[in-house]
């Protein structure tokens, strides 16, 4: 499979190790989140649980998230390394809000560079809000940055449901 960037802001590494009678994992580019499970599957789950709670809790408290560094750590005897991809609608908010942070800029100065309410930029950062691309387009210009995009594909394909053809209304 095609393999991301250290840096994917989407993507954050942790290792998995046997701990006794269960697996504990910690990750190597987001420090003081970790968790542990029964099993190395379970590990998995409850790690991608465990960053997406540490990535929406730097989102609350308007925190930039550390810079990612390469990890010179070596396995633990039993240790797996796992890749946790983080949703997008997380990802876009976490790099709005740790350019703005290290830009210097409140969220009164997001809305104002935005000429938008303090209220509207906030619904961009809020986890629960859904992402329009013409208000992001706007941050990202208030931010003086442009979006990379790279379309890569998944190591596990979406599960689609089946769908009827849709019919043509009459003419």
């Amino acid at each position: 499979g095609m393999k991301a960037e250290w840096g994917d802001p989407m993507q954050f590494h942790a290792i998995a190790y046997p701990d006794g009678r269960q697996y504990s994992v910690i990750f190597v580019d987001a420090p003081g989140c970790q968790t542990c499970a029964d099993d190395l599957s379970s590990a998995k789950v409850m790690a991608q649980d465990a960053v997406e709670g540490w990535v929406e809790a730097h989102l609350v408290t308007g925190s930039a998230l550390p810079a990612k560094k390469r990890s010179r750590r070596r396995l633990p005897r039993g240790g797996h390394w796992l890749t946790i991809t983080i949703p997008l609608k997380i990802a876009v908010r976490a790099a709005l809000v740790t350019r703005r942070v290290q830009m210097g800029l409140s969220q009164a100065n997001m809305a104002a560079r935005m000429k938008v309410t303090r209220q509207a930029y906030q619904q961009l950062e809020s986890p629960d809000a859904n992402l329009r691309l013409d208000t992001l387009t706007r941050a990202f210009d208030a931010l003086d940055v442009s979006p990379l995009i790279t379309l890569a594909p998944r190591e596990t394909p979406v599960r689609r449901a089946s769908r009827r053809p849709v019919r043509g209304g009459s003419t």
